[in-house]
């Protein structure tokens, strides 16, 4: 993939308290790689435009503010406007590790037949602490159905991909990403991971994974639903720990032993899915702990 650029969609709205150290990252990233960077700011009424002021200075810094009907619409508009041949995005509150976009575009270069680059990543809570490893996991169509097992902010794929592949669906509001790593699965794209760490989650009260409750649950139930007919027996048990009538037990492992015992007598072969999922997870928190040892408590 020679003279790869990469274009990043930066979906803002009311994130001053962390969007100029995600544009600082990229800021730092640019310096190494051909990059654009693309902020949709759906009309932020914080200190965000102030700030977005201060990288106007950047010729590859694009600040568009526009109303939106939600994050992935504001991706498609982002992504419309890329002139990158590799694509990704990046929340305002999240953050690159640096030299990871050579990396990424490496990964690329080695395997031009790619459609799909993703790499490990950390969770970072509010004052860049490292709190733990994303568990990332190897992406098998079986694996990606139980747990979305790649980090967003870790991913890129190709502008052809996202042509090939279509939009994100505009009607999610917390699972698009994994919605789209599924889409782009199940219709035979082609995937790589690299062995490396390339992005920090934010974690902090704010958050719509933090905030989502039944209806980050109830979005994933429905987006597999339509996208593979049914949902993983996996996911349906979350759904149940979460909902009435289970919802009111203070334990969650009594919620969930309740509501796992109801799939198994539903589908006694939830038992096998349960127990590749339970094999999964461990192996990949094992591999996440391993990589905090290479970081130290503190993201630079």
């Amino acid at each position: 993939m020679a003279g790869s650029k990469v274009s990043i969609v930066v979906p803002s709205f009311n994130q001053g308290k962390y969007v100029r150290r995600t544009l600082n990252s990229l800021v730092s990233e640019a310096k190494q790689v051909d990059l654009e960077v693309i902020v949709q700011d759906a009309g932020s009424s914080d200190e965000t435009h102030e700030i977005l002021a201060d990288f106007r200075q950047h010729s590859f810094v694009k600040i568009c503010i526009e109303p939106d009907s939600g994050q992935s619409d504001a991706l498609n508009k982002g992504f419309r406007k890329a002139s990158g041949n590799i694509l990704g995005w990046l929340n305002s509150d999240d953050v690159l590790i640096d030299g990871s976009m050579r990396s990424v575009i490496e990964g690329f270069h080695k395997n031009p037949d790619t459609d799909l680059v993703y790499g490990d990543a950390l969770f970072i809570d509010e004052n860049d602490k490292i709190i733990e490893a994303y568990p990332t996991g190897d992406l098998t169509s079986e694996v990606l159905r139980d747990r979305c097992v790649i980090s967003q902010p870790s991913t890129f794929f190709t502008k052809k991909a996202y042509e090939r592949y279509g939009p994100f669906r505009d009607d999610l509001h917390f699972c698009m990403d994994y919605e789209y790593w599924t889409r782009l699965l199940v219709n035979g794209a082609s995937v790589l991971r690299l062995r490396e760490t390339v992005s920090c989650t934010r974690i902090h009260d704010e958050t719509k994974t933090s905030n989502g409750g039944l209806a980050f649950i109830d979005e994933i139930v429905r987006m597999q639903e339509c996208l593979l007919g049914e949902a993983s027996p996996v996911w349906q048990v979350y759904k149940k720990t979460r909902s009435a009538p289970l919802n009111h037990l203070s334990l969650k492992p009594l919620r969930f032993g309740i509501a796992a015992f109801q799939q198994v007598l539903k589908n006694p072969s939830f038992i096998v899915d349960a127990c590749r999922s339970i094999k999964e997870r461990r192996l990949a928190v094992y591999r996440s702990r391993k990589l905090l040892k290479s970081f130290g408590e503190q993201i630079e």
